[in-house]
């Protein structure tokens, strides 16, 4: 009960800190990873995991609205790690620019090597939000 209620207020907060959208995004993640745990679980083990995927997640929601506060206080555009703004950006601008998603996510993932600093799975994520935006 007080997971759902933590919930209720991460979505009224996110509202109101951030926008609307995403108390919609941050719902639609809390609902699907609910589902994907609950099929994920047999009965007998499926509501601990559940009130522990929620626990974790409404730690998650409370770290993300202490980085917006965080940076609407010292009036950041983005909250980015030191070399953001001279690789990844730039690189993840270029990936959007190089047209076909499929292409583009087979050129990120031919270059990868284990120990490199480009980060695939990054410049995927980003990539694929980047295309549906």
């Amino acid at each position: 009960m007080i997971t759902i209620f933590f919930s209720i207020i991460g979505f009224v907060l996110l509202a109101e800190i951030a926008n609307i959208s995403t108390s919609f995004l941050y719902l639609t993640f809390l609902l699907s990873g609910i589902g994907v745990v609950a099929l994920a679980f047999r009965s007998e083990e499926r509501r601990l995991a559940i009130k522990i995927y929620h626990l974790l997640f409404i730690a998650g929601m409370i770290y993300a609205l202490m980085c917006k506060v965080y940076m609407d206080y010292h009036n950041y555009d983005h909250l980015l790690v030191i070399d953001s703004m001279n690789v990844f950006i730039p690189m993840t601008e270029y990936y959007l620019k190089s047209g076909d998603f499929f292409d583009t996510i087979f050129d990120i993932w031919s270059e990868y090597r284990f120990l490199a600093r480009q980060m695939p799975g990054y410049y995927s994520v980003l990539i694929f939000f980047g295309k549906l935006a």
